[in-house]
């Protein structure tokens, strides 16, 4: 069936840069990765989003979830495998998911649990990352028919081999596509161009109060607070004019030909820096540089 209308959040000016900025803070608080992506799965469960239980239950398995927690998300009350304080996340995320069902939505007990386990910054970040899920699972439904994961993969024999393949790429393909709405980590590392390296690498260890995790004639890097300050002596014989904001990624060549295939004009093809770490750089349409970063 055909799409009803592209992605609000592709036709909205600023849309797509204000989730990233919010799933970029929603991150800060102190509320472990795991948790969140318990919650989001739950919140995915509650809405009938199979595309999104499927995506994230999927990344859940690869950060080592075990298939026992997994199966039991949306049992979690009468499961044994989630701690207190993941059941209380749990509790708040069913609750507020399902603002509607009752008079008193989120009821002092649900939410005082919550506070037990988690301080007034961990539960704001919580609530913003239960918050989104209401956006965008029901904008998927709305604005995509057909946008289900359909029928289960089923059938015997040749055929049903068949179709369990093309239905496994079919989800791949879906899953991928909805994951362009959190391509990238947020802006973690920050490069200047120099000229004289040894006397950048003074200023900035006297600036930063700290001394370079890593220290190369070609880059040295600093790390202070999760912000990663980087100095490039070859930067402005490759186009640079002043500090450039990288974007970290996970897989730096398909971000690098979406933003290509987007629009974005190559400034600096992928490039080792040392120790693994790769970067590159696109133009937009107003000549702003754009720098992706892919971490070991």
């Amino acid at each position: 069936m055909q799409a009803r209308m592209k992605r609000p959040v592709m036709i909205v000016p600023d849309a797509m840069q204000a989730l990233y900025a919010l799933g970029a803070s929603a991150k800060k608080g102190g509320v472990p990765s795991r948790t969140l992506d318990l919650v989001h799965l739950r919140a995915s469960q509650i809405n009938g989003c199979s595309l999104c239980v499927d995506m994230h239950a999927r990344d859940l398995k690869k950060a080592g979830e075990t298939d026992e927690r997994l199966f039991a998300v949306a049992a979690w009350r009468e499961a044994p495998y989630f701690t207190d304080a993941e059941r209380a996340a749990l509790a708040l995320t069913e609750a507020a998911t399902r603002l509607s069902d009752r008079a008193d939505p989120v009821p002092d007990e649900i939410w005082d649990e919550a506070a037990r386990h988690y301080d007034e910054p961990a539960l704001a970040v919580l609530i913003i990352n239960i918050a989104p899920d209401q956006l965008l699972e029901p904008h998927q439904r709305h604005h995509q028919a057909g946008g289900g994961l359909g029928p289960p993969l089923s059938g015997t024999g040749q055929r049903g081999h068949r179709y369990s393949r093309a239905r496994a790429r079919q989800i791949e393909f879906k899953t991928n596509q909805y994951k362009e709405v959190s391509m990238t980590d947020g802006i973690k590392t920050i490069i200047y161009p120099v000229k004289d390296i040894a006397q950048a690498k003074k200023l900035y260890s006297k600036l930063l109060g700290v001394k370079p995790y890593m220290d190369e004639a070609y880059y040295v890097g600093f790390s202070v607070g999760g912000q990663d300050v980087g100095l490039d002596p070859h930067g402005h014989s490759q186009g640079m004019t002043g500090p450039v904001g990288y974007w970290h990624v996970n897989d730096i060549k398909k971000s690098l030909q979406l933003l290509l295939d987007a629009g974005a004009q190559a400034q600096q093809e992928v490039k080792d820096v040392g120790g693994g770490k790769l970067i590159a750089s696109v133009k937009d349409v107003d000549n702003n540089i754009i720098g992706l970063i892919q971490s070991p």
